[in-house]
């Protein structure tokens, strides 16, 4: 396959990704919203404003450089992967410890225990952001595509069904949780590479 071909079925590809992603989370979010009370969905709000700012540290711009470099080595990939890994360890441990900071500063006493729990998103990010650029790289939109409609897809089901058993808040918690579990696996699963 040439490289006309590829970039055609990765255009294709992608858009199936957006806007599978964009119509499953949005029957999700159909069904969440008659079974969550919208206080909880305010919650997690605030906790996912203070996730998706330190999430911007996670990866370092590796994964750019990695899709990038002309002469990628073994060498970058471990680096990239290592720094990615203590990266998101250390914000682990700080949004854990920083949560009742985080919480002062929404003047939302609520939100400690989920910052505490959404804290190893970090960590998930860190341990598949190497493979997804690798697979960026490779052009193989195909995989990233099904990793994440099949994540959105699991931690949507996992998040309805806790919704319906009463868990409120923690649905959505779930919610974000499962799917980067299932990305990360996903990832780990189509990739060669290991560090």
């Amino acid at each position: 396959m040439n490289l006309r071909e590829k970039v055609i079925k990765g255009v294709l590809w992608s858009a199936t990704q957006t806007w599978g992603v964009r119509v499953i989370s949005f029957l999700v979010m159909i069904a969440l919203a008659r079974l969550v009370a919208p206080e909880a969905f305010g919650l997690v709000a605030y906790a996912t404003v203070f996730v998706a700012f330190a999430q911007i540290f996670v990866d370092q711009g590796f994964s750019d450089a990695i899709v990038q470099f002309s002469k990628l080595t073994r060498e970058h990939l471990d680096t990239a992967f290592w720094v990615s890994i203590l990266t998101g360890g250390l914000l682990t441990i700080l949004s854990f410890f920083a949560s009742h900071a985080v919480a002062g500063l929404f003047r939302e006493p609520q939100l400690v225990p989920i910052i505490r729990w959404l804290s190893p998103i970090f960590l998930l990010s860190a341990m598949s952001s190497v493979q997804q650029a690798i697979l960026r790289r490779e052009l193989a939109f195909k995989s990233l595509t099904i990793r994440s409609l099949t994540a959105n897809l699991v931690s949507g089901v996992i998040a309805v069904i806790m919704a319906f058993r009463g868990y409120g808040v923690w649905s959505l918690v779930a919610k974000i949780l499962v799917t980067g579990i299932v990305n990360m696996v996903m990832l780990w699963q189509v990739s060669d590479w290991r560090p």
